[in-house]
């Protein structure tokens, strides 16, 4: 077997002929799968590429994840069940998701007597006896506990990523009803397939230069 050396693996590596325009259709494609309509229009202007396939109908869509990322889950139900009737028939969890938003909105908002009584009055449509609703109940229920919720063990439910959480999910139950690739299916297989390729090169004992940090691209100095 051919043994390459570590300079000769760098040379191989910034030769090889990258296309600008795959990586930018994938940055495109991810964005406007995701529901990021302003970040995916400026990139498309700055870029020239334009996603495929083509979201530009999916303006219902942006506007529910645009209301659930502004902190109004009550309002994105009301949305979804207009644009999208029956999807949350069909997704209770998904359903519960948007509930549980809505009391850890009110959480945030300090009118704690308010979170209480919605907490108490969650439909009963929404399967209690699951376990993983119950754990998220219970977790929620438990910033009560704390003078300051935000800044307690279990703050991280208050942040904006618990509402991004909860848009995606939003997200890939419209995507899946209409038959789309979510849009973190093609970025997910390059990951596994790179993860793959490095892991077979260190059983083989073939010295490349490993790639230490997937999400800044960092490689062994």
């Amino acid at each position: 077997m051919e043994r390459i050396t570590i300079v000769g693996w760098k040379t191989q590596l910034t030769s090889y002929p990258q296309q600008k325009e795959n990586i930018n259709q994938l940055i495109a494609n991810y964005l406007a799968g995701a529901g990021y309509k302003e970040a995916a229009d400026m990139f498309t202007k700055e870029s020239g590429v334009r996603p495929t396939p083509d979201y530009s109908s999916y303006q219902d869509r942006d506007t529910i994840m645009a209301t659930i990322r502004n902190g109004d889950p009550l309002e994105a139900i009301r949305l979804l069940n207009h644009h999208f009737p029956g999807l949350l028939e069909a997704q209770r969890f998904v359903k519960f998701q948007l509930l549980q938003l809505h009391l850890l909105e009110l959480i945030r908002e300090g009118t704690i007597e308010h979170a209480i009584d919605f907490a108490q009055t969650l439909p009963l449509e929404i399967d209690e006896h699951s376990p993983e609703v119950q754990r998220e109940i219970q977790s929620t229920m438990a910033l009560l506990a704390f003078d300051n919720p935000s800044t307690s063990p279990l703050g991280i439910l208050l942040d904006q990523g618990q509402r991004e959480k909860v848009a995606r999910a939003v997200n890939v139950s419209i995507l899946e009803r209409a038959n789309r690739e979510l849009p973190t299916t093609r970025m997910e297989q390059l990951l596994k397939t790179l993860l793959w390729a490095q892991s077979e090169l260190v059983k083989r004992h073939v010295m490349f230069l490993k790639m230490q940090n997937i999400v800044t691209g960092t490689l062994e100095s």
